[in-house]
């Protein structure tokens, strides 16, 4: 920065000089400041912008809010009214007056919801209550929609009409709900509890028009948040306006920007689900007249390869007149090969001497015979003497033999169960005693064990 310098050395600044350069050095100190003050002397000419002071019991700050920021502020800006500014400090150098640049602000009641909003979105941040992975995915095509909302406001309306106009065969329940005020929020969490509890719907939808942050604070009560997060039926989320942001649109499953776009989000749009059909039937039309034609094409083929009776007897007949040929042919072929070996036997018939063949075949005979006899006389010998042996091996086995050295088979009369131990026999008992020749009844009066 340049200034005039005088003779004694001592730095002399213009009055423009010296708040350009206060200016700068308020800009570079305080790029950005958060103030909270009452808003006085309000006032807005016909350039639209506002003008302000902001006092506090012991001082005051002259304020500038242009036309271009005030129009993106949903909040009133009043005289008597406590706000907290966000702002950059700045010198107007005409006047040397030192004042703020306000970019936005809100209420001052609303600075405290700002930080338990921030408190409890971090809270069910750390919980994970807003993780993607823990959200249901909407139904493509739901059977019946839920909203809880106010009955009797405009919400319900353009809830209704969006429906209406994308697909009205949905049916809708209503679950009656207060939005704003001090019981709004446990009215809110009841709600969602009993349409849980009924499970009549596969989808809700929880929406209630824009407001200031504290009309839209019951939506930011953590049994609000928690109740959406328990509900295993998928909700949507429609709340205030698109820049209203609220902790149950964190948690919904699917937020949308308003409680009309809620509804055209669950809703299929009717005119593209019969577009689709019609260009479905098309396709179907199409491939059922190529399927039409392509069976017509083979039964076509078919018809002409089928032959009429007429037409398969002629050629049975023809059939049976080519195999008759062919049989006379082959008989008369095989007669004529047998009349040949017939004449070539009797050649050699001839050419042999009947009685030298005679005497040959008469003496095998004889050698047959012989051999025969005696192979006869060996094997019945060889089986005389198996069946010796057998009957001796039999007989040492045999209990008659058995018997026949004295001893007996003793069994119940009534079973012929045989006694092979003392216990299969009772007092009273009767029982057969058999021997080599005969066999005896007897009744057991005494048994002795030995």
């Amino acid at each position: 920065m340049q200034n005039d310098q005088n003779n004694s050395g001592k730095n002399i600044y213009s009055v423009s000089q010296f708040n350009r350069s206060v200016r700068s050095l308020l800009e570079t100190s305080y790029p950005i400041v958060w103030i909270e003050g009452e808003v006085s002397n309000l006032v807005r000419p016909a350039s639209g912008h506002s003008y302000f002071s902001l006092k506090d019991e012991g001082a005051q700050i002259r304020c500038a809010l242009f036309k271009n920021r005030l129009n993106k502020i949903s909040a009133k800006l009043e005289d008597g009214k406590k706000i907290i500014v966000r702002a950059k400090v700045s010198l107007y150098e005409g006047r040397g007056d030192f004042q703020l640049i306000i970019e936005s602000f809100e209420d001052a009641g609303e600075g405290q919801l700002i930080k338990k909003f921030e408190q409890l979105k971090n809270k069910l941040l750390a919980e994970g209550l807003f993780d993607e992975s823990v959200k249901v995915a909407l139904p493509v095509f739901p059977k019946r929609l839920g909203v809880i909302t106010s009955p009797t406001g405009a919400v319900i309306h353009d809830i209704i009409t969006a429906l209406n106009r994308r697909f009205p065969a949905l049916p809708v329940i209503i679950y009656p709900s207060r939005v704003q005020g001090a019981t709004a929020a446990e009215n809110i969490k009841n709600m969602i509890e009993i349409a849980a509890e009924r499970n009549e719907c596969d989808v809700l939808i929880i929406a209630r028009g824009g407001g200031s942050l504290e009309d839209l604070w019951p939506f930011n009560e953590e049994i609000v948040a928690r109740a959406i997060f328990n509900c295993k039926i998928p909700i949507i989320s429609g709340i205030g306006h698109e820049t209203d942001t609220t902790i149950a649109d964190w948690v919904a499953d699917k937020r949308a920007p308003t409680p009309t776009a809620a509804a055209e989000l669950i809703s299929p749009d009717q005119a593209e689900i019969t577009n689709s059909l019609l260009e479905f039937e098309n396709k179907l039309f199409k491939l059922s007249n190529a399927t039409i034609q392509n069976l017509s094409q083979k039964i076509d083929f078919l018809t002409r390869q089928l032959k009429t009776p007429d037409q398969q007897i002629e050629q049975f007949v023809l059939m049976i007149q080519g195999l008759s040929k062919r049989l006379s042919t082959t008989i008369l072929l095989s007669l004529s090969k047998k009349q040949q070996l017939s004449e070539r036997l009797n050649i050699n018939l001839n050419t042999l001497q009947p009685s030298n063949k005679l005497q040959l075949q008469k003496q095998h005979v004889n050698n047959l015979a012989g051999r025969l006899k005696s192979s006869c006389s060996e094997k019945i010998s060889t089986l005389r003497n198996r069946l010796h042996g057998f009957s001796r091996e039999l007989n040492a086995i045999s209990p008659l033999e058995t018997m026949a050295r004295g001893y007996s088979i003793t069994r119940l009369l009534d079973s012929g169960i045989i006694f092979r131990d003392i216990g299969q026999v009772r007092k009273g008992d009767l029982i057969e005693t058999v021997i080599k020749n005969a066999a005896v009844v007897s009744k057991v009066d005494k048994i002795i064990r030995k």
